[in-house]
């Protein structure tokens, strides 16, 4: 088993001290006073709607859209919702300017982003210096936690923490005893990396090895044979969408017969036509908008699903909204939900940017449970994420479709 001393390690290089701000009166909330209708929150959002992630981005960008037209016209109360979306072309560097544009224009009331682990990782260290809540699409656990320091992040996506919880029941329940861990070469794999080995722990399964690619590279034969090398029981490919689906090809491609897990970075219906008869049977812990056809009536995002995928098929013909489009419909959701909880205690008086943001800071910490498309979120002041269980499936590719694994 490898060094646990890795996931200190890497929360060390990800964590970010505050700059000390003192709490901030939501001077927003003002009980008593008339505003003007047209006043108007505005939301920044910076997804990777182009480039190499935009297998990810494009469902959240066109989630955004959709929301913003719905939400122009106002929540009520006499506040209306901007969403401004800017895409990144899943560079890092176009990220972090986005964001700091976004924050000196001193406009913004709130921040969606980013589409990956390592541009939220980078801009975590801006939102905390300008007070302003940002909420992630991306999964890496140290994003948002610890929450005590990392007071203006909040994310809806399952934590790779939370995803692992599940790959690992289910290996044990399948009696593995051996895995091996492929992951890209960048902060989303060494998360998932460090939570694998912490979740290892106290098990009977062995961490073989872990071996590490980058997604541009121009063969994956290295990597795939090195996974191999052990004849590991299973195999487990921590990528995104088109990274993951070319790995797969290539360890059916070695005559690989083993289990292939994946990510939950690859909740896209393009992963399953990339990788082709190789996604036969790949199994994956998701959230449960890609099986909602196989919920029970009962289960709590399901009508929310259901309603949103009625609304995105309508809006966007021919195409299915993948879980990402899903992460970023909770992400405008909860902003909502927050201004609702002020208003109903008063009225949110955006001529006070600085009271605006510490408002729905502490509104969305302090408001109540709200099922959305990726689980039932319950945000407190010592959890930013916010998930349980509820927030993901146990699935497999069958028949060349998603559904509820056997």
């Amino acid at each position: 088993m490898f060094d646990i001393v890795r996931r200190a390690a890497y929360i060390a290089t990800a964590a970010v001290a505050l700059s000390g701000f003192a709490a901030l009166t939501p001077a927003a909330f003002v009980p008593g006073i008339a505003h003007a209708q047209d006043q108007v929150l505005r939301v920044g959002a910076v997804v990777s709607r182009t480039g190499g992630s935009a297998a990810l981005g494009e469902g959240e960008a066109a989630t955004l859209e959709l929301l913003q037209r719905r939400y122009a016209a106002g929540l009520g109360g006499g506040v209306a919702l901007d969403i401004t979306v800017l895409d990144d072309g899943s560079s890092l560097a176009q990220t972090v300017a986005h964001v700091q544009g976004l924050i000196a224009d001193g406009r913004v009331d709130a921040i969606i982003c980013c589409t990956r682990s390592v541009g939220s990782l980078a801009v975590v260290t801006l939102a905390q210096s300008a007070g302003v809540p940002l909420i992630s699409l991306a999964a890496a656990a140290p994003i948002a936690e610890p929450a005590e320091s990392r007071r203006w992040v909040f994310t809806t996506v399952p934590t790779d923490r939370l995803i692992l919880s599940g790959v690992v029941a289910d290996m044990r329940a399948r009696g593995i005893t051996d895995v091996v861990f492929l992951g890209l070469a960048d902060a989303f794999g060494e998360s998932g990396l460090v939570e694998l080995q912490l979740q290892l722990m106290n098990t009977n399964i062995r961490l073989d090895q872990a071996v590490r690619y980058e997604a541009d590279a121009a063969s994956y034969t290295a990597p795939a044979l090195a996974a191999l090398l052990s004849r590991p029981q299973a195999v487990l490919v921590w990528g995104i969408v088109d990274d993951s689906a070319r790995m797969v090809r290539e360890l059916r491609a070695r005559g690989y017969g083993g289990d292939i897990y994946v990510s939950h970075g690859v909740g896209n219906d393009r992963f399953i036509q990339l990788a082709g008869a190789a996604a036969e049977g790949v199994r994956l812990a998701v959230g449960p908008l890609l099986v909602v056809d196989d919920l029970a009536a009962t289960a709590p995002t399901r009508a929310a699903t259901t309603a949103f995928l009625a609304d995105y098929t309508a809006a966007y013909p021919g195409t299915r909204p993948s879980t990402f489009a899903g992460h970023a419909y909770d992400a405008v959701e909860a902003i909502v939900s927050a201004v609702r909880y002020v208003q109903e205690r008063g009225r949110l008086d955006l001529s006070h940017p600085v009271g605006t943001r510490g408002a729905l800071r502490d509104a969305l910490e302090a408001m109540a449970p709200f099922a959305g498309i990726g689980g039932v979120f319950d945000f407190t002041g010592t959890d930013h994420q916010g998930l349980d269980a509820r927030a993901y499936v146990l699935a497999e590719i069958r028949d060349g479709t998603w559904r509820l694994a056997r």
